[in-house]
């Protein structure tokens, strides 16, 4: 039996253009050599903001044809590797994600998912199902893009009516509605990720 064909992208300018954390890039390595998977790591570079990135990562995801994109923000630190996530993942599951916080003095030389004490993904009440869910990791199964082969499939919407367009929902949101429109099913899995932000530093003295 054909390894599944996994294509994981970064997005690469979200925080810092072309900048991948130290972390994250490491954690790439060892999904590259994940023998249950036949994964391609990518990054997705120079599109701003977030829905046009998102956006850009599914053009090549069609294009590559993988059975699963897998969606990382370069300021991400998955706690459980999206690999096994998606691996013990429930049989409908199209869309899974994951929850995260920022990651301020307690990550600085530390491994991030040391931090974050991943739950057992193999145990199926790890994933509850979701209605929506945060961008910075998404694994997304290619029933999505037999569903919509055409994007945009996220979207940055605004409140009705605003004259200065004030923000009404994230482009994440929006996708999440969009898969859930089809009838397919989106999870939440119970692990956690790091997020790192830029701070003023003067704040942590």
């Amino acid at each position: 039996m054909p390894q599944p064909k996994v294509l994981c992208l970064v997005l690469g300018s979200l925080e810092r253009e072309g900048w991948i954390n130290p972390n994250l890039a490491l954690q790439l390595i060892k999904y590259a050599k994940d023998d249950r998977f036949n994964v391609e790591v990518g990054t997705v570079t120079g599109y701003r903001p977030h829905d046009t990135a998102r956006n850009a990562a599914m053009v090549a995801a069609r294009q590559a044809d993988p059975d699963w994109i897998i969606q990382l923000d370069n300021d991400v630190v998955p706690s459980v590797s999206p690999l096994d996530i998606i691996a013990n993942a429930p049989k409908d599951a199209a869309v899974i994600g994951v929850s995260y916080g920022i990651c301020g003095r307690g990550c600085v030389g530390k491994d991030v998912p040391k931090l974050y004490p991943p739950s057992a993904a193999k145990q199926v009440a790890d994933y509850e199902p979701a209605t929506e869910l945060p961008g910075g990791v998404l694994c997304i199964n290619s029933v999505v893009l037999r569903k919509f082969p055409c994007g945009p499939w996220f979207q940055i919407n605004t409140k009705a009516g605003s004259e200065i367009l004030e923000w009404g929902a994230g482009e994440d949101s929006h996708f999440c509605n969009l898969v859930r429109s089809a009838g397919l099913k989106v999870y939440l899995h119970k692990s956690r990720a790091g997020h790192l932000h830029t701070v003023d530093v003067s704040t942590l003295v």
